[in-house]
């Protein structure tokens, strides 16, 4: 079983003890002359004459190149590094695929604190490994290769998770519990925690009563409406949507 907490140990550990390059389109490989040919040749408006000539710098055995879906894809394809890489056309997914194939997501203003979390702008992924600390593959201002950044300041607009990895969550005081009055800010409801389409509902005050699978699951949270609170939601939500109150 793969965990969060294995990719953030991963990614920490790539940014800090490998020598990188970004590559578009790669996953982890070492870089040689075969390698960039092929990924040139893939992807021709992403490698420059000048961009080429760098990385062929870089064909001494040492160097890896990746790209930021690329070093998720190089997490899975090892097995958290523990054999060399296997393709798996399953999990082959470029940004836009990992936003897609999410099972929880919220807005980078509700970030868990939970390592391994992997966050989002249009066209780019990082991962979070926490403290407000983040790992990336990027070329630009903040480096060439995988590298350590602060989530503030570079534009993430939201958090997820992955179906392919089982999300560990130790803060738990932090999240909310069965039992808890949470504030519910959606207006849909669910009928279970995987169901595609919603019903509409008014938000407020609301009783969590179940959990199913929080970071795997689409709705992970079951509330029933408080009565006299003007809120009508019963069944089941998105995490980002639950904010925590108090314990009855």
């Amino acid at each position: 079983m793969l965990t969060n907490k294995d990719l953030a140990d991963f990614c920490l550990n790539k940014a800090t003890h490998v020598s990188s390059k970004y590559m578009w389109g790669d996953y982890g490989r070492t870089i040689t002359n075969t390698t960039i040919d092929q990924k040139a040749k893939q992807y021709p408006t992403r490698y420059s004459a000048g961009r080429i000539a760098e990385l062929k710098k870089c064909t001494n055995g040492y160097w890896i190149g990746c790209d930021c879906a690329g070093l998720i894809k190089w997490f899975l394809w090892t097995d958290k590094g523990a054999h060399d890489i296997r393709y798996n056309s399953k999990t082959d997914r470029n940004t836009g695929g990992l936003w897609n194939c999410a099972t929880s997501r919220g807005t980078i203003d509700t970030l868990p604190e939970v390592p391994g979390i992997i966050l989002y702008k249009t066209g780019h992924v990082g991962v979070y490994i926490g403290d407000g600390n983040a790992v990336e593959c990027t070329l630009g201002s903040y480096g060439d290769g995988i590298v350590q950044s602060k989530v503030k300041g570079r534009g993430w607009t939201h958090w997820l998770t992955i179906p392919d990895i089982q999300y560990v969550y130790d803060n738990t005081d932090e999240l909310p519990q069965v039992g808890d009055v949470v504030t519910y800010t959606g207006d849909v409801h669910y009928t279970n925690a995987n169901a595609v389409t919603g019903k509409s509902c008014k938000g407020g005050t609301a009783k969590l009563t179940q959990i199913y699978k929080l970071g795997q699951s689409r709705h992970p949270y079951h509330l029933i409406y408080v009565k006299g609170s003007g809120a009508t939601v019963y069944g089941w939500v998105d995490a980002d949507k639950v904010k925590k109150i108090k314990s009855l």
